[in-house]
This record gives structure tokens, C-alpha cells and sequence, in this order.
């Protein structure tokens, strides 16, 4: 055999694959280019990590507001069922999480007890009465007592 065709065919030509890749000369070289695709991926999955991870924060943060401002809005409906006024100064010293369950619902149990505390849920004395005649008018009627008028 003849010397020039054994160089002709030992020496490896530079050929892309049929997937992209080139052809390399030796194994280190190979091995450089994989690691360096495998670092550029490396860095793109982990921006694109960092960045989901930002968004998922920056919604939670978002879901925990608005529940608040839920909380806030039930605690003041059912307060003001209960008969009782809850001013803004009042509502920020609220500890919403004692009202809240683990599952992020209001705790009615908890908001009913911590609201009778403040008042009665019925008046206390009768509503229906009317305020009736004051003073004297020249009325010769007796007047009846409240019990009297309760029994009959």
C-alpha cells in the first residue's frame, strides 16, 4: 500500500452529524463543546427557574392580600349582624390569623366569640314601646303599667 492513500483516509475531516453536532478530532475537544451546550443549558434553566420562582412569590403575595381584604370584608359583615361597629383603627389591631382556619376560610366559631364580647346581639330593653306622651297633658286616662300591659 501506498503511503498517500493511508493518510488520506486516517485524517478526520470536520463533518456536522446528522444532528448538528460537529465532528472533533479527539475526545477532549468533544467533551469541551458537550460540557459547554450542557453549561449554556444549565444557565438558561436555571434563569428561567429563577424567574418562575419570582412570579409564584410574587403571586402569593398577591392571593394573601386579597385574602386579607376578604377576611377584612366578612369580619366586618358579621359584625355589623352582631350589632357592632369595627372602625379601621380597630380592624389593624384584629389578629386575622386567629379568625382564620388552616384551610384560609373564615372561622365563624371564633368571630362570633371574640365579637360578644362587645355587645349584646339583642337590644336590651323593648324596641316597640314608643316614647308616648311626656309630661303632663291634662290627661285624665290613668296610665297603665308595663307589666300590666305585658299581661295582656
Amino acid at each position: 500500500m501506498d503511503d498517500s492513500t493511508t493518510e488520506a483516509t486516517t485524517v478526520t475531516e470536520q463533518v456536522a452529524d446528522v444532528d448538528g453536532t460537529p465532528q472533533f478530532e479527539n475526545d477532549a475537544e468533544r467533551w469541551k463543546y458537550f460540557s459547554r451546550v450542557n453549561e449554556n443549558r444549565w444557565k438558561k434553566a436555571t434563569a428561567d427557574l429563577e424567574a418562575a420562582t419570582a412570579k409564584v412569590a410574587e403571586l402569593e403575595q398577591i392571593i394573601s392580600q386579597r385574602r386579607e381584604q376578604d377576611t377584612l370584608t366578612q369580619i366586618r359583615t358579621i359584625a355589623s349582624e352582631r350589632g357592632v361597629e369595627l372602625d379601621d383603627e380597630a380592624m389593624a389591631a384584629l389578629n386575622l390569623t386567629a379568625f382564620v382556619t388552616e384551610a384560609g376560610e373564615i372561622d365563624s366559631a371564633a368571630l362570633t366569640g371574640f365579637l360578644s364580647r362587645f355587645g349584646p346581639t339583642r337590644p336590651k330593653f323593648a324596641q316597640n314601646l314608643g316614647i308616648g306622651p311626656q309630661g303632663r297633658n291634662g290627661s285624665s286616662r290613668p296610665s297603665i303599667p308595663l307589666d300590666a300591659r305585658q299581661r295582656r
